[in-house]
């Protein structure tokens, strides 16, 4: 089944539409109260991303989306930008 067909059951489902299955065991399709989605589904987050600036040690307390803000933002002092990734498990 490819994902435009399974968009069209869950489509169905959603309108009221009764779903059926196909039972190997009976080599027939049989009514069904869902369609078989007794899973918890979802769209793997993106993890979220920032860097900091690294003062000889000491990381700054400030964010910034991009590692280029982050040396915008060094207003001549010297420092090594460094990204911090989330882990998403």
């Amino acid at each position: 089944m490819n994902i435009d067909e399974k968009i069209a059951i869950l489509k169905a489902e959603k309108a009221g539409e009764e779903i059926q299955y196909f039972s190997e065991a009976r080599k027939a399709w049989v009514d069904t109260d869902t369609c078989g989605l007794d899973f918890k589904y979802r769209v793997k987050p993106k993890p979220r991303r920032h860097w900091c600036n690294d003062y000889d040690g000491h990381l700054s307390d400030v964010k910034w989306g991009t590692e280029d803000a982050a040396k915008r933002a060094l207003h001549g002092y010297a420092a090594t930008q460094v990204e911090f990734v989330e882990v998403i498990k």
